[in-house]
């Protein structure tokens, strides 16, 4: 018995002491509420590269080298589509746990990316950080053109901290790879900076209100990113023509419209334009063998049209303008039609008597009295002169 005590007694102090060792350990990723810190999703980008010794983390050096295989790019809906959350949760497990996994060529392209995402999702400050809002909003507004705005952006690339320059860099290159297989994968600049620019740039007191105006602000400023990475990432001295809305592309060069002196002056002149007999224009001059056609005359310009006086002479009528047959009258309205058939009515004309007829005949009311009468009144008529025949 007394064998065993100093050994359980040794055990204890073992025990305590590597208990002490673990907590030493775990106090530098402790918060002030003793809950253990994130040591790589959640945790700001200096303090991961710092741990890991490193200029951009591992997961992003990982994952951007997984998705840059030729079949991760040509992964439809590379970005867009969501992958399982379960096989997302156990690799981000992993990391913050402190390994440091592999990512096998079986995996799917969708978790890697989703993994991609959330990390800068999770991040405690934006990408593009908060501090730089106000001067990617000067440069969403200077311009809706890339290569306008592009060295707006370029001046504000040297004032982000080199941690989050070097990683905006890799990542804006894989989205630039991504975009090169649009035809398989269909995604566009546009379409990658839906998805990644809410992830990237937001403002701290975010909310409902101005929840709109700051998507579009992030979506426009990534897609720049993606349209002029050579210019911003790269060696070009310029930035190159957008695809899309370029201010620099050359623009077709439009013909000018005639003045209002030119036109008045061609539709005065009858000469040029002799009248045929049906009143038209003639194909040919009779004065010149070449065919003329009538002056093309833009169509916001007020023209005076055919059959109108002339404007030098009021009095006189142009002998260009036509005359026709008088416009015919309007055609009565249904309505108005069948009122006129109501009121022809036929009913029995009134007879003289010296000439009694045995069959009579019937007519409209209006030409047998000169006003319209009932059908009773008529009939009373009717019997009273057939009376005076039988006295």
């Amino acid at each position: 018995m007394s064998t065993r005590i100093p050994k359980h007694r040794e055990s204890i102090a073992q025990l305590k002491q590597n208990y002490g060792e673990e907590q030493k350990k775990r106090k530098h990723h402790l918060d002030v509420n003793g809950n253990l810190k994130p040591i790589v999703f959640g945790a700001p980008l200096p303090d991961i590269c710092t741990r890991e010794k490193v200029i951009i983390p591992s997961v992003i050096t990982k994952s951007i080298a997984f998705l840059s295989s030729p079949e991760a790019l040509e992964t439809e809906g590379i970005f867009r589509v969501s992958g399982q959350k379960v096989h997302v949760d156990a690799l981000k497990a992993q990391f913050e746990a402190g390994k440091n996994p592999d990512f096998p060529k079986t995996s799917d392209p969708h978790v890697i990316s989703g993994l991609l995402k959330q990390f800068f999702r999770e991040l405690p400050s934006p990408l593009l950080t908060w501090q730089l809002y106000d001067r990617w909003m000067e440069a969403y507004h200077a311009s809706e053109y890339h290569e306008v705005r592009a060295p707006i952006i370029k001046q504000i690339l040297t004032e982000l901290p080199h941690f989050n320059r070097d990683t905006l860099k890799v990542l804006i290159g894989l989205c630039v790879e991504v975009t090169k297989r649009a035809d398989k994968n269909r995604m566009t600049a546009s379409n990658l900076s839906t998805v990644l620019g809410p992830n990237l740039i937001y403002r701290k007191d975010q909310n409902a209100f101005n929840m709109k105006g700051d998507l579009d602000m992030a979506n426009s400023i990534v897609e720049t990113l993606i349209d002029q990475y050579d210019f911003l990432f790269g060696g070009d001295a310029h930035p190159r023509p957008s695809k899309r809305g370029s201010f620099l592309a050359p623009r077709p060069q439009l013909s000018p419209s005639p003045s209002t002196s030119d036109v008045e002056s061609d539709m005065s002149n009858s000469g040029n334009y002799p009248l045929s007999n049906s009143g038209n224009y003639p194909l040919s001059n009779s004065n010149s063998s070449q065919n003329l056609s009538p002056p093309q005359t833009p169509l916001a310009m007020p023209v005076t049209p055919p059959g109108l006086r002339n404007s030098a002479n009021p009095d006189e009528i142009s002998p260009r303008s036509p005359k026709g047959p008088p416009p015919l009258p309007p055609a009565p309205s249904p309505r108005i039609a069948r009122k006129e058939s109501a009121k022809e009515t036929m009913l029995p004309e009134i007879e003289d008597e010296g000439s009694p007829s045995p069959s009579p005949t019937w007519t409209s009311p209006i030409h047998a009295t000169g006003s319209p009468q009932s059908g009773w009144a008529m009939a009373r008529v009717n019997r009273s002169s057939s009376r005076a025949e039988e006295e």
